[in-house]
Parts: C-alpha cells; sequence; structure tokens
C-alpha cells in the first residue's frame, strides 16, 4: 500500500498514525516502509507536468520507469490484466534501481525528497520525488508501537493556554534502537512470516478472481479449470517455501502465533481480531495447499495452543481447540443446539413411558448416527432453529414457526421409510417403490403393535377430516376420542394422542397453507407430539433395523 492508503487502512482499522508518527517511527528504526521508489529529480518534475497537462513528454532515459508504471497499472486493475504478482517482486528488472529497501539506506529525512523547481512560465511548484510503501501486516507492528509509547504518557500543563495535556515520553521512546525493536514488538521476529503470508494472499485471491473472471454470475469451474486453479496456487505455495526456506514445522509455530495474539494481544481491538482471524484463515490455506492435511487435522495439531481460557461446547461439554472457536463447525454448532433441546424432551418423554418404550442415551446417540449417517440431520436443524424463532419477536421468526411444524411432520414420514428401508427384508421391501401417507408407512413397522388397530380407526374418524377450519377442534377432542374406545392403559393413550397429533399436522399441512388459529400458544405441544412421536417409532423401529 503507498504510504496515504496505509494510513487510511490503519485508521479504518482504529489504530492511529500520521505522516509524521511513521516518519519518526523510521527515523528511530521501529517502523520501516517495505519499499521505497525514488526517481530522479527530472522525471519527478516531468512525471508532474505530464499528469497536469495530459502530455507525454518522457524519454527513451526513463524507460525502465515508464515500464514499472505501466506495470503498476495493470497490477491495480485486474479487470483487465491476469497479472499475478506486484513489480516490485520482480528482481531481475531494470527498474530495481529506484526500488529502495529503506532498512539498507541511511534515513534522509522525508522533506529533502521534495523538490521545488520553476516551470518554463516562471511558475513556481513543488513535488517529491520518493513514494513510501507498506505491508498491511505492518499494521500490527504499528498498533505495539502505539501501545508501548501509550505506557509512557504524561500529563502535563501548558502555562500560555493554562491547561493540561497528556503526552508521551518522547525522548525515552525514540532512543530505543531497532537492536532493541524486541523489547517493544514481540511480533517483530516473524516479520518475514508475514512478508511469506502477503505473498500467499496475494497470489491466492488473484488467481481465484481470474479463474472466475470470464465467468457469470452462479457459474462453476470446470474440473479442469480447476484443477489448473489449484496447481497454480499449489506452485505459488511451494515457490514461496523455497524462497524463504521456511518448513511446515515453521508454518505451524508461525500459525499457533498468530492464535496467541488472537486471544491475547486483540482480545478488546476487535477489528485487529477480525484481521487477525483473517491471517489465520489464510495459514490454514496455505498448509493445506502445501501438506493434504485436512482443516480437521490442523485443528488437532493446534489443540488448545494460543486461548486465554477454556471454551466448551454447549451440549455435550467437550473442549473445544483453538480452530474450533475462531471458525466453528456449523454443523457441529447445531448439533450442540438442537441437542440441549432434544434432552429435554426425551426426559420429559421417558417420565411419561413404560420401560419399554423409555429410551437411553445410547438410544439416542444411535438416533442421531442414524440420521447423521443418512442425510436427514436436518432434523437437528429444524430443532436448533425453531427454538431461536420461538422466543423471537420479529415477523420472519413467527412465520418460520409453521414452516419448521410442517416440515418436522414431513420428516416423520422421512425417518419411517428410512428406518423401514434400512430394516429385515421381511419389513424393507414393503418400502420399495413410491408410498406416501403416515399411516400407510407406518403400518409394517407398527402393525404389531397392541395399539396400531385403535389408530386405525381414529385415523379415519378424525385424522382425515382435518382442515383448516377445525383443526384446532380435532387435535383438542383427542383425548376423549381415545377414551371412548375404552383405552385404558397410559402408555398405550400417550402413543396414539401423540402419533394422531402427528398425523394430523401432516395431513392438515398436505392440503393447507394457512396458519393454524392461537398458533402461539399451541405451537409448543404440538411441537413436543411431533418429537415424541419420531421418539416412539424409532423406539419400535431400531429393533428391526437389520445388522451390517
Amino acid at each position: 500500500m503507498e504510504k496515504g492508503e496505509f494510513i487510511k487502512f490503519c485508521v479504518n482499522n482504529s489504530v492511529e498514525i500520521t505522516p509524521d508518527f511513521l516518519e519518526l517511527f523510521e527515523k528511530e528504526k521501529l517502523l520501516y516502509p517495505i519499499k521505497r521508489w525514488v526517481y530522479p529529480k527530472e522525471y519527478a518534475i516531468i512525471k508532474q507536468h505530464t499528469f497536469l497537462s495530459d502530455k507525454q513528454v518522457y524519454d527513451s532515459t526513463y524507460s525502465s520507469l515508464l515500464e514499472l508504471e505501466e506495470e503498476i497499472f495493470k497490477f491495480c486493475n485486474l479487470y483487465l490484466f491476469n497479472r499475478i504478482n506486484h513489480p516490485f517482486d520482480e528482481k531481475d528488472k531494470d527498474w530495481q534501481q529506484y526500488l529502495l529497501d529503506p532498512t539498507d539506506n541511511e534515513f534522509i529525512i522525508w522533506k529533502d525528497y521534495k523538490v521545488n523547481y520553476v516551470d518554463e512560465s516562471g511558475e513556481s511548484w513543488s513535488t517529491v520525488r520518493a513514494q513510501n510503501y507498506y505491508s498491511y501486516w505492518q499494521i500490527y507492528e504499528l498498533d505495539g508501537i502505539n501501545d508501548f509509547r501509550k505506557s509512557y504518557f504524561t500529563v502535563r500543563f501548558n502555562d500560555k493556554e493554562n491547561y493540561y495535556y497528556r503526552t508521551c515520553d518522547k525522548e525515552f521512546v525514540e532512543k530505543w534502537s531497532r537492536s532493541n525493536k524486541n523489547n517493544i514488538l514481540r511480533f517483530y521476529q516473524f516479520e518475514s512470516h508475514y512478508a511469506f503470508l502477503c505473498e500467499f494472499i496475494q497470489s491466492y485471491e488473484r488467481n481465484i478472481f481470474i479463474a472466475f473472471k470470464e465467468k457469470n454470475a452462479g457459474d462453476f469451474l470446470t474440473e479442469e479449470e480447476l484443477n489448473i486453479l489449484e496447481n497454480n496456487i499449489l506452485n505459488k505455495c511451494n515457490k514461496l517455501m523455497e524462497i524463504y526456506d521456511f518448513t511446515i514445522d515453521n508454518l505451524y509455530e508461525f500459525l499457533e502465533v498468530l492464535c496467541k495474539k488472537y486471544f491475547y494481544e486483540y482480545k478488546e481491538k476487535t477489528k485487529l481480531q477480525d484481521l487477525i482471524k483473517r491471517d489465520i484463515w489464510y495459514c490454514i490455506q496455505m498448509i493445506i495447499y502445501l501438506t493434504g492435511d485436512t482443516w480437521e487435522d490442523i485443528s488437532l495439531k493446534i489443540g488448545r495452543k494460543g486461548q486465554i481460557a477454556t471454551y466448551y461446547k454447549l451440549y455435550s461439554r467437550g473442549e473445544k481447540n483453538t480452530l474450533e472457536v475462531l471458525f466453528p463447525n456449523e454443523r457441529e454448532e447445531i448439533k450442540e443446539r438442537a441437542m440441549i433441546y432434544v434432552d429435554r424432551i426425551v426426559k420429559s418423554y421417558n417420565k411419561q413411558s413404560t420401560p419399554k418404550y423409555q429410551l437411553t442415551n445410547t438410544d439416542i446417540s444411535n438416533f442421531i448416527e442414524f440420521i447423521e449417517t443418512n442425510d436427514l440431520d436436518h432434523f437437528l436443524i429444524f430443532i436448533a432453529d425453531s427454538n431461536v424463532d420461538y422466543f423471537s419477536q420479529k415477523y420472519k421468526s413467527k412465520k418460520n414457526l409453521t414452516f419448521y411444524l410442517r416440515n418436522l411432520s414431513i420428516f416423520i414420514e422421512e425417518i419411517i421409510k428410512t428406518v423401514g428401508l434400512n430394516s429385515i427384508d421381511e419389513i424393507r421391501t414393503q418400502y420399495i417403490g413410491d408410498i406416501s401417507g403416515i399411516k400407510t408407512i407406518l403400518k409394517p413397522i407398527c402393525k404389531e403393535e397392541t395399539w396400531w388397530n385403535t389408530y386405525v380407526e381414529l385415523e379415519k374418524e378424525i385424522a382425515q377430516k382435518a382442515n383448516s377450519n377445525n383443526i384446532t377442534i380435532l387435535i383438542n377432542k383427542l383425548p376423549d376420542e381415545i377414551n371412548k374406545k375404552n383405552i385404558r392403559d397410559k402408555q398405550r393413550q400417550f402413543i396414539l394422542l401423540n402419533i394422531l397429533k402427528a398425523t394430523i399436522i401432516r395431513n392438515y399441512y398436505a392440503h393447507n397453507s394457512a396458519k393454524i388459529n392461537n398458533f402461539k400458544t399451541s405451537y409448543p405441544l404440538l411441537f413436543e407430539s411431533i418429537l415424541n412421536s419420531i421418539f416412539i417409532i424409532w423406539v419400535i423401529g431400531k429393533d428391526k433395523i437389520r445388522n451390517e
């Protein structure tokens, strides 16, 4: 970034800096520009007048500088030119004579780069013959310097203006030489690692942009295009490893440092935390390309390193690894949230069930494993999200509750069919083909149950009659209708009540889209009935699943 762009970048990320302090820090050997582009006085004058008059007055004396200007233009216009590497990084070009490394040169006060001159008409002008460039990661060093300076703030009194003001003991700060920079910046020793990462990010993002540049929105890369992209990124990674003479262990060490900085140094600096989190992500990508390690492999290797405290999972209460905290696995997070609610419903379900129908922890674990194995884990999404939306006052959340109830009633058919197709052959064959309706798909699994015949009768007498006008009435009269069948066994009553409610809801949503009356108040009971029905079906069906 050019100096002005770097200052804007720092200010936007809540790191204070001005041109004067950048110059001061360079003078005191604390923070150097990455590159200083210095051009001859004559070129600086011509450059300014060319810009002002829009007339080309250069000659062949400055051909390499003109070429550099052109290549920088190409680099900055990726929409038009496929330039991956920055021209400053091309070591074999003639323009390198104008690019200085400030760390290898004596400090010159910046105003000495100013050029004052008088043009042909006698008008006075001024311009500069140097531009300073910084890398984005130097914001971290700058923040460290600022923190160091602030620790030596003192309060002083202005006699002339009659007020107190806070200032830094400038003389003390300025005495620190580069040899002692590490006392101020613990990050100093990893500058080369960051230069490495910066080049990777540049190449990674530009290769991806170029690969998709000619694609329409929503288009995917072909297999050949994807292979080319992956190979380009991998080749760059290998080249950088060779240039910087790094090992994989060096990258893991750097990743640990980044994680520690995220939790310790930037825990109260959210914008810098976001930046360092981005760097952690890119560092992980680089390791993946170079080693073939998966995200999970890297997470295990890092473990809990860098954490300022122990983070636990919501339901299982297992300790989270550092990368799990930084980049939560959405699937696992949904599962953790859903299981809190499932656990509560299971406890309520077991209290109302006899031992034959109760669920153990192992039963629930097997159920979750079964739905995950068979791509039915959207069940967990419904559970997790419905619990959040129920307590939200947003319009969208209220509408979503209807969708969750409908989707869970459909899920009952999905789980029954999936259990059936995984059952012993005698049952499995009855699920081959297109079958629908809860009663129809329940029959192969439940027809031997003592409550089945009563369910069939009530399903015909009540459930099939559900519509938008009578659904609440039918659900409310179910206990009385069950009693009319002289069902005295509480377990059979419980099963019939829940599965009939689920059947009514499923039949209703198959033909209606209007919301249920008094939906907000009846929702918890309807929701719980569907979950109870799913548990009942699992209790009955799990023993019929064939062992592979």
